[in-house]
């Protein structure tokens, strides 16, 4: 589902073709300008192109996927510039809209510069994506989304601190699903 939702359905070819393409600019001195640019993206590519079937395995985290995710090729391709980016991500993320001042820290920070995002300091997109996956914000957000996708609701005052307190501590993202999953609500059972 998260595949579908922040990479319009990426397939593993894609990336393995634009891996492809990078290697040959990368070995075409006619691009040696943009030997810097080139191999930034494909090393971009080589992180997200095993990341589905290491959180698969448990070996990286669902905020570590989804950053990986957002730090690709491909993310930026489909919202394009540094406004789109943050405005979009917050929407994916935290499943809903950035602040005015969130989006001009966001920017700033996405484009290189030093800004303080939901009271963390950072510079870069690097920065950006570590603040916002590892955030209170973040955890909430992935409560209200799974709250939507199966109570279709947004889950009250203590359902989402408690849930996203636990998902916070624990960091067991199947675990914050089962606990939904388990409820009278979902069953049936009134």
């Amino acid at each position: 589902k998260w595949n579908s939702e922040l990479m319009n359905n990426l397939d593993t070819s894609e990336i393995s073709f634009y891996l492809y393409l990078f290697d040959l600019q990368l070995s075409d001195t006619a691009y040696q300008f943009a030997w810097p640019a080139l191999q930034y993206e494909k090393d971009r590519l080589l992180a997200l192109q095993p990341a589905g079937n290491l959180y698969v395995s448990g070996a990286v985290s669902l905020p570590e996927l989804q950053s990986r995710m957002l730090n690709s090729y491909f993310y930026d391709q489909i919202n394009m510039g540094a406004l789109n980016f943050v405005v979009v991500s917050f929407r994916q993320l935290l499943h809903r809209n950035a602040t005015d001042q969130e989006k001009s820290a966001g920017v700033s920070m996405v484009g290189g510069n030093s800004a303080v995002l939901l009271l963390q300091s950072g510079t870069g997109k690097d920065d950006y994506l570590d603040i916002l996956t590892h955030s209170d914000d973040y955890y909430e957000g992935t409560i209200v989304r799974l709250y939507n996708d199966f109570l279709f609701r947004d889950p009250e005052s203590l359902e989402m601190s408690v849930a996203a307190i636990r998902y916070r501590d624990t960091g067991d993202y199947e675990q914050a699903q089962k606990d939904i999953l388990s409820t009278n609500e979902f069953i049936g059972i009134k």
